[in-house]
């Protein structure tokens, strides 16, 4: 599989664009198959950029409600009313407890600009169970963050796995999420010396490290005093050397680890 990091910073301004995560199969995979995680502001723009059509999306992941992972769902799924795309339909919409009422509540100002819920587009609130994804197994891990925040740990049918934390603490469920997963990207938003409820930074984001054995590692969900200091450096010696930087607008192919 391919991972697009449309969006490595937080809800801080900056030098780094807000969430947004695309998930594809491997070039050649028939049918192919594509995710979007985590739709942060300016995500949809972003998708144009990097070269990709709204209508290849066939699932939004959701892994919590908070505006800097969800306020581009809105345009998103309205540009797809669009008549250049024609009557494409919608991707189903997957995410934590709580995503139906959350739409709703979303849909509300906007009417008809909006598909229907249930009717137009498929909702899909889990929460560690496993659903097939066309060529993907996802997982949702209840985390740390928000009541019902997720982490995504997807496998593909090769057993590629790829683990995002969203936004958390360090806690049992991000572990489970990134066991053993050839690629995780998991979120430090601030340096050691700054700590923040709900969030990691290198020393605890090291023991998440540690204890799931993740293969590589790409930071995201970095505010700006992140890009201050030397990062990479804070983490722990014995992890330090799986750990890098997010970019934006950076493809990454995952590959299976020689464990």
């Amino acid at each position: 599989m391919r991972v697009l990091l449309l969006g490595s910073g937080s809800s801080v301004p900056g030098t780094r664009s807000a969430p947004g995560i695309v998930v594809t199969s491997s070039a050649g995979i028939d049918p192919p198959r594509t995710l979007l995680i985590d739709p942060g502001p300016g995500a949809t723009h972003r998708l144009g950029q990097a070269g990709l059509e709204p209508t290849q999306v066939d699932d939004v992941l959701i892994t919590h409600f908070h505006p800097d992972h969800v306020c581009d769902l809105v345009p998103f799924l309205f540009c797809l009313k669009n008549p250049r795309y024609g009557s494409p339909g919608y991707p189903r919409l997957i995410g934590p407890e709580g995503l139906t009422a959350f739409y709703e509540t979303l849909r509300a100002p906007f009417a008809r600009w909006l598909p229907i819920g249930g009717d137009e587009i498929e909702i899909i609130e889990t929460a560690e169970t496993n659903l097939e994804s066309g060529r993907f197994c996802l997982r949702g891990e209840k985390v740390q963050h928000l009541p019902s925040s997720l982490a995504w740990r997807i496998t593909d049918i090769g057993g590629t796995t790829f683990a995002y934390s969203g936004d958390t603490a360090r806690c049992p469920g991000v572990v489970r999420a990134a066991l053993d997963v050839d690629l995780l990207l998991l979120e430090c938003s601030t340096p050691l010396g700054i700590e923040v409820q709900g969030h990691l930074g290198p020393a605890t984001a090291s023991e998440v490290i540690r204890d799931s054995g993740a293969c590589r590692v790409i930071l995201v969900h970095l505010n700006p005093e992140c890009d201050e200091v030397d990062l990479v450096g804070q983490f722990d010696g014995d992890v330090r050397d799986r750990v890098e930087l997010g970019r934006d607008s950076e493809w990454t192919t995952v590959t299976p680890a020689q464990r």
